[in-house]
């Protein structure tokens, strides 16, 4: 069965710039961080991944360097992140060294892990996970003779979703994920997961291909006809 990933940053896409001028967050450094509000609509996005991709989730943050896993596990919990079953407990956090970049910390992790038709999601402002582009190009083409995707019929996917450090996670950032998850696929079902969540999350009627196909052809004619 393939497996799907999603590494977690904490400052940017979890916790934008513009959310530590909160009242709620400008005492961090008295708690030692461990009582941060994270953005709720970023929050509610990862839970919503998570729920409908059955992901397992990998932490990829700074953050690591001054606080414990089951620190950062109380801190996801305590703002509603719905983690518990879905932590990958034999890669928790990225590699990391002290000198390493994010882009080369998730890259190491994902080589190490990815086993064929595997998905990876990366969900991080720093801009060195530009280069896991790359490295995936590498792999898939036999030039990294460390990483042989090549040899794979179905070779792993890798994706960065690019967040704004200041903004945090946009709208267009979690449909491009949901996206890449799989949300919009049918397989050998009727409705895809973007149905399942609309009906489940806000009581939208589900509707089949051919009902959307349909609905789609008589809003053309519709505009056609305004024109």
């Amino acid at each position: 069965m393939n497996r799907s990933f999603i590494l977690v940053d904490i400052d940017g896409p979890l916790l934008a710039g513009k959310s530590n001028y909160l009242p709620a967050n400008r005492n961090n450094s008295l708690d030692n961080g461990l009582e941060v509000k994270l953005d709720e609509f970023s929050v509610w996005a990862h839970n919503i991944w998570v729920k409908y991709s059955n992901a397992n989730i990998i932490i990829a943050t700074n953050w690591i360097f001054h606080k414990t896993s089951n620190e950062l596990k109380h801190i996801f919990k305590q703002n509603g992140l719905e983690f518990d079953d879905r932590y990958y407990e034999e890669y928790l956090t990225t590699h990391k060294k002290r000198t390493s970049e994010r882009g080369h910390e998730v890259w190491w992790t994902i080589a190490d892990l990815a086993k064929e038709g595997d998905t990876f999601l990366i969900v991080d402002d720093d801009q060195t996970c530009d280069m896991i582009k790359g490295y995936v190009e590498d792999a898939v083409n036999g030039k990294n003779p460390a990483t042989r995707w090549d040899k794979m019929d179905n070779p792993p996917q890798v994706k960065w979703i690019e967040v704004d450090t200041t903004e945090g996670l946009s709208l267009l950032n979690f449909k491009e994920g949901g996206n890449f998850l799989g949300f919009n696929e049918y397989r050998s079902e009727t409705y895809t997961p973007w149905d399942y969540m609309n009906y489940d999350e806000f009581g939208k009627k589900m509707r089949t291909k051919e009902e959307k196909e349909k609905e789609k052809e008589e809003m053309d004619i519709l505009l056609a006809c305004m024109i």
